[in-house]
């Protein structure tokens, strides 16, 4: 299931954004609008051994901040993209206030959005309701639409990870006191209104990032 929604995603946009942290590297078949940054990569119309050379050099090169690889094929790089890596589904809550307001977490010196691993036989909204009650000790949530998809990667005790996370649009009328999870690393919970995302933008995760573009 989860693999077929990721290549209807793929599908439909015709676009795909891998991070590795702060740099990134996106397949698509559309023209790219970093034409003017020097520090990133450009790859059009790739053969396979084109694409193995240049993703190569953007791993081992970091003065690159990004690799984009424009093709028709986007699918097909896509996968050849994916395929060094350990597939972990996760999903997270960008969730609403009845003012309006969204509610953020601030782990390892960074704001982020709750999010966490999928459990086995768990649905994945149901991982993404559970996390937010888990990190945020909220315990009435409205699930909404499905907002995006990221994708990032790490290494964790020598295995290469990329982990998929499903966010979902939510909803509370809540009044209960916030409550971090500590356990989790997280320091703080917080309301923030729509126009201070912006600023928040600039101390989280381009992965993070990417999502907050997405809240109306």
């Amino acid at each position: 299931m989860a693999t077929f929604a990721l290549l209807t995603l793929i599908l439909y946009k015709m676009e795909y954004t891998l991070y590795f942290d702060f740099r990134k590297v996106t397949v698509s078949d559309d023209d790219p609008c970093c034409t003017c940054d020097a520090s990133a990569l450009l790859l059009f119309n790739p053969d396979n051994k084109s694409f193995e050379t240049a993703y190569n050099l953007f791993l081992n090169e970091k003065s690159y901040s990004s690799l984009y690889i424009k093709t028709d094929r986007p699918d097909h790089y896509t996968r050849l993209l994916q395929k060094n890596f350990t597939l972990i589904n996760a999903a997270g809550g960008v969730i609403e206030n009845e003012n309006g307001e969204i509610l953020m977490i601030f782990r390892n010196g960074k704001w982020d959005l709750p999010k966490g691993k999928q459990e086995e036989g768990e649905a994945i909204e149901e991982t993404a309701v559970r996390e937010v009650q888990e990190e945020c000790s909220i315990s009435t949530i409205e699930t909404g639409e499905l907002l995006c998809i990221t994708h990032h990667t790490y290494n964790m005790n020598g295995e290469d990870i990329l982990k998929d996370t499903y966010w979902y649009k939510m909803k509370t009328s809540s009044t209960e006191s916030l409550k971090p999870q500590m356990e989790e690393g997280i320091d703080e919970v917080r309301w923030f209104s729509k126009p201070d995302l912006a600023s928040i933008a600039q101390n989280t995760w381009p992965s993070v990032a990417s999502v907050l573009t997405n809240i109306k």
